[in-house]
């Protein structure tokens, strides 16, 4: 979402990165209809912000989805040329949190 790509696409996995939630909250805001019951953000390293993500949005609640393993190493492979092992490490890397 333009507005705050830049914040949260630079590093997206780095746990130790900061991330000005309420300043996301407000650009976020801005196009979500706020007249809906459920509204919805589905970066998948959001997972490692949970905790943060929970304590700026009330109420928060996560659905946790994994790809199928196979799946996302033959994309992996397919769309960046990473080997099936440096493909598999990233899985159980995103799997683990």
């Amino acid at each position: 979402m333009d507005g705050v790509k830049e914040i949260m696409r630079a590093g997206p996995w780095n746990t130790e990165k900061r991330i000005p939630w309420p300043e996301i909250r407000a650009t976020w805001e801005k196009s979500w209809d706020l007249t809906k019951p459920i509204l919805v953000e589905k970066s998948p390293p959001n997972i490692a912000r949970a905790f943060e993500i929970e304590a700026v949005f009330k109420p928060a609640y996560f659905v946790a989805m994994i790809r199928d393993p196979y799946a996302l190493c033959e994309s992996i492979n397919r769309r960046l040329g990473h080997d099936v092992e440096a493909a598999a490490r990233k899985w159980v890397m995103h799997a683990e949190y």
